[in-house]
């Protein structure tokens, strides 16, 4: 079962190496990621050179116990697993690099998730499981042969979703309903005041006695 993310603050925002700070046995590795993705500027982590990274997902339980395919399953996904920054949004991505099968036209497809704010992270010896925004994604899980790689991503993982949730931009409030536009076709007819028709005008108001008894009584509340 997934937990709540821990907060932990760091003293400075977290940055990815640039180009020329990365060590010399990942230019290969960043020129190759860059090649796909030209926005990615750095390598915040990675793992798994000398054993690979393997992918799982959680299908969810229908009809146990007879459902074979409920529970965690191994995907096709297997390789070096990299943290990368980008320079546009999504502004943090992780894909494992898959070196275990071939797709179409002789292409290997990698595993590419968009870091997201709402990520819940579950660590344990071994593995890395995170839960995306979308409830209806499946659960994801990284297997690692060594533990320390898997602290390694876990940490940059916690660290990447820490700085989200600061950087979270405020929701836009809510458009004001605009009035009803006014078409000049059903607007009314506009009228001329002069002073002969106000003068009829009040003339008639005069004669109205029911109009003048109204006035009374409003001025006789009036008194002190």
């Amino acid at each position: 079962s997934s937990r709540a993310l821990v907060a932990v603050r760091f003293p400075s925002p977290l940055r990815a190496q640039m180009n020329v700070d990365q060590p010399a046995h990942l230019q290969h590795h960043l020129a190759s990621l860059q090649s796909q993705d030209p926005d990615i500027e750095g390598i915040l982590a990675c793992a798994g050179f000398s054993t690979k990274i393997c992918v799982y997902v959680l299908n969810p339980t229908q009809n146990p116990p007879d459902d074979k395919e409920s529970g965690w399953k191994k995907t096709k996904y297997e390789g070096p697993v990299f943290i990368v920054k980008r320079k546009t949004l999504p502004r943090f991505k992780l894909i494992v690099k898959n070196e275990s099968e071939q797709g179409p036209r002789g292409v290997r497809e990698d595993w590419v998730d968009s870091v997201h704010p709402k990520w819940e992270l579950d660590c344990q010896q071994n593995y890395v499981f995170y839960k995306v925004e979308s409830a209806q994604e499946k659960i994801r899980g990284l297997w690692f042969s060594k533990d320390e790689e898997r602290k390694q991503i876990e940490e940059m993982l916690r660290r990447v979703v820490e700085e989200l949730l600061e950087q979270r931009v405020p929701e836009p409030m809510p458009a004001q309903p605009q009035p009803a536009a006014v078409h000049l076709a059903d607007a009314p007819p506009s009228a001329t005041v002069t002073s002969k028709s106000l003068s009829s005008a009040l003339h008639s108001l005069a004669d109205d006695e029911q109009f003048v008894n109204m006035v009374m009584q409003k001025l006789a509340e009036a008194r002190p």
